[in-house]
């Protein structure tokens, strides 16, 4: 498989990557970043979505536990 010739459709990855922005970056004083890898695997590709935010531990607690 060519990830060079790699085409996504750009809704499989949006909600990932508006969940980066949402919840780690737009609490974040200052700017973030958000990258997104994609990566080949034995017969299949790897998409990673990485962001600098705040994290989980410093996120909202649910209020529904």
């Amino acid at each position: 498989m060519e990830t060079e010739s790699l085409q996504l459709p750009s809704m499989l990855l949006q909600p990932f990557v508006e969940n980066a922005i949402e919840h780690g970056i737009r609490q974040k004083p200052g700017t973030g970043k958000v990258v997104v890898k994609v990566g080949k695997q034995k017969r299949s590709f790897e998409v990673i979505i990485e962001d600098d935010g705040i994290g989980r531990d410093q996120g909202p607690r649910d209020k529904r536990a």
